[in-house]
Formats: C-alpha cells, structure tokens, sequence
C-alpha cells in the first residue's frame, strides 16, 4: 500500500504523462522524483525534450542538470519502466539504477506492445523497491490510446 503523499506524485505523474504527444509509436508517460522526505525534484513526460525521450529520462536529467542527487530518492512513473529499447538507447531502468534511485511507484504495467515487459523484474533484481498502485489506470490508458489501438486493437 502506497502513502497518501505517495498517491499525490504518482497522481501528478499521471498528468503529466497526458501532456506527451499521443502517437503509435510510444507511451504517453509522466515521471515524477522525489526525496524519501516527500520532497519533489524533478517531472518529466514523454517527448519533453523531443523524439524518443522518455519520461524517467527526462527528470533524471532535470535532476542531475540542477545538480540534485536522486540518490536513495523515490521515482513515480504512470506506466512501469522500461527496461529495455527498441532504439538500443539506454534503459530507464538502467538509468534508475545508476542513479542510485531506491524505490519506484508506478500506476499501469508496461503493456507488451512495443517488448516483452520486464522492467520491474530488473528494477528488483536490482535491489530497487517496487510499488504499483492502479488507481489512476483508466487515465493512463486514455492518454495510451494511439500505441493500444495501433497494436493490440481499441482500447
């Protein structure tokens, strides 16, 4: 079970992840990190920074270019993280991992659209606490419409 304060990120994740460009070709993600103290650092959404950024990309890229450390920090991500490319570009995951980041929450399991999921299971083999909360689904599926329908049929 997730906190309250933990429900307010992940919330503000899954809003942000509505402002990505909805497209076939990806997720319309929103990430949100955070201090263990319930101190925000940094967001990020799909596309922020242009074609094939994703969102964990995006804030821990904000985070290191503040120059927090999001070591032992908490990242909220609307849909689980990637842990693999398509693109061969680094992971979010392996970007989570090297940053030292010690927990994730996360609202909707990556849907085996693009590749088979299998970022949570590299999260904890990696030590990272992970938490899922599906509260919020129905509104990550709604910003998710492009990549479900062109993939896996209408949602």
């Amino acid at each position: 079970m997730i906190s309250e304060t933990d429900f307010e990120f992940l919330k503000l994740a899954v809003e942000l992840g509505g402002q990505g460009p909805q497209t076939s070709s990806s997720f319309s993600v929103g990430c949100v990190t955070a201090s263990n103290a319930g101190i925000a650092i940094s967001t990020g959404y799909t596309g922020e920074y242009g074609t094939g950024w994703h969102a964990e990309e995006v804030a821990i890229k904000k985070a290191r270019d503040s120059g927090a450390s999001l070591r032992n920090s908490v990242l909220y991500s609307s849909i689980e993280p990637c842990g693999r490319r398509l693109s061969g570009r680094t992971s979010c995951v392996e970007h989570i991992i090297k940053e030292g980041i010690t927990r994730v929450v996360y609202c909707l399991d990556e849907p085996p659209v693009f590749l088979q999921p299998n970022g949570c299971e590299m999260l904890r083999q990696a030590g990272v606490i992970v938490d899922r909360d599906d509260r919020l689904a129905p509104a990550v599926l709604r910003a998710n419409r492009g990549p479900m329908r062109t993939r896996q049929g209408a949602v």
